[in-house]
């Protein structure tokens, strides 16, 4: 078996050839971030709107020739029901956490009551 006399070199080249040479990439995502930002505006609402943009810019399309058909009208229809239905779940999910801390906390003072008690029970009997 024949073994390269600089192997290591080798795959130094390899790794620094594949390297971008430009910032094209980054310096576009730069562009789209800058039209999409606003005041009191969520992460989710940033990726959004950077997918839709990026999406209406790689396949040439233009807002006004999108076709709006009758599942987006429903879709658009029914968001506001769900973004409502998303925040009661999330603070549901935020009120049943807390109560579940709490009772822990309870039985974690329940627990060292008990032990308590149970060690002056002892010192009492002796």
């Amino acid at each position: 078996m024949k073994v390269p006399k600089f192997e290591e070199l080798s795959s130094l080249l390899t790794i620094t050839l594949s390297l971008s040479h430009g910032q094209a990439d980054v310096e576009r995502g730069f562009s789209l971030s800058s039209g999409v930002l606003q005041d009191n505006i969520t992460d989710k609402s940033i990726v959004g709107k950077r997918l839709i943009k990026e999406y209406l810019l790689s396949s040439y399309k233009k807002p006004h020739a999108l076709d709006i058909g009758k599942e987006l009208r429903r879709s658009c229809a029914n968001a506001r029901s769900r973004y409502h239905d998303h925040v009661d779940q999330i603070k549901t999910s935020k009120a049943r956490k807390l109560e579940e801390s709490a009772k822990e906390i309870l039985n974690q003072e329940m627990k060292e009551l008990q032990e308590k008690t149970a060690i002056l029970e002892k010192s009492k009997s002796n």
